[in-house]
């Protein structure tokens, strides 16, 4: 049978109800590894990913926008440029992105003792002052990992699907591919980096290393921050479904050549030292 609109409003309103929050960082930081770890919180429901603002919200926009112009011409026909319906505004658009995210967690396992909701797609990186309109009151949670392992971890990915044919260790292609990883890491830490400098109490950063060599108090302060229990029991849950004790395996030194990390040390070495990652 059909579901009713009240039965879905309803549904909608109780994920709004939630309080919600993000997981962001660079590509290959560990976002996802800590997107199931607080998933398998008893209070938390952490999902991924569902690409909102990139696979959704731009078709949208383009849909109110053509059906502006059609509106505008059929005015213009009909009425000498002044009819009835105005079109969508940029805050309508806004507003119906918003629902449309509000629908999709609505359909996720959400018992009540699921109080917290969080969201992990990795271009989140650059929506978060996009979201912050949507979502005022939201936390951020940035995973951040050494730049040069993502990077490597970057350029393996791309390779294992397909990638530059062109791209062979030395040639130009290659060195395109290590400078785009290097540089896509930067862009992301940075921007998260930038919007939790003015708002520090609804933002917190934990290095995937720390969770993966003392879990226990780094994992706490995570739980913390987001207003999650951070029990033992609670914190053991979470390592399991992470398997926060099986890092990923290590790339630069292996996948990189001398000029390849060469480059990536030269576009990310100060944002690397400030996270201690270099010297």
């Amino acid at each position: 049978m059909t579901e009713s609109l009240k039965d879905i409003e309803a549904r909608v309103d109780a994920a709004f109800a939630r309080e919600i929050f993000f997981v962001v960082g660079a590509p290959q930081s560990g976002g996802t590894r800590v997107q199931r770890m607080l998933d398998a919180h008893p209070e938390i429901r952490c999902a991924g990913e569902g690409h909102f603002t990139d696979w959704f919200g731009p078709p949208l926009k383009d849909l109110l926008g053509d059906y502006n112009d059609r509106l505008a011409a059929n005015n213009d026909a009909l009425y000498h440029g002044k009819g009835p319906y105005t079109g969508y505004t940029t805050g309508d658009f806004r507003y119906l992105l918003k629902t449309a995210m509000g629908l999709a967690w609505s359909k996720l396992d959400l018992p009540p003792e699921k109080r917290l909701l969080g969201e992990k797609t990795p271009i989140l990186t650059q929506r978060l002052e996009f979201l912050e309109i949507l979502f005022p009151e939201a936390k951020v949670l940035h995973v951040v990992r050494d730049g040069r392992e993502a990077a490597a971890s970057a350029v393996a990915q791309r390779l294992s699907q397909g990638g530059d044919p062109a791209a062979m260790p030395g040639s130009p292609a290659w060195n395109d591919l290590v400078e785009s990883a290097a540089r896509g890491w930067v862009e992301g830490t940075r921007a998260c980096r930038v919007f939790g400098a003015s708002r520090p109490e609804r933002y917190h950063e934990v290095r995937t290393e720390d969770l993966l060599g003392d879990p226990h108090p780094h994992l706490g302060a995570v739980l913390r921050f987001l207003g999650a229990n951070d029990t033992v029991a609670d914190i053991g849950a979470c390592l399991a479904a992470g398997g926060a004790t099986s890092p990923a395996p290590a790339l630069f030194d292996t996948l990189f050549d001398e000029r390849s990390q060469r480059i990536v040390i030269d576009r990310q070495g100060p944002m690397l030292r400030q996270f201690d990652y270099l010297d």
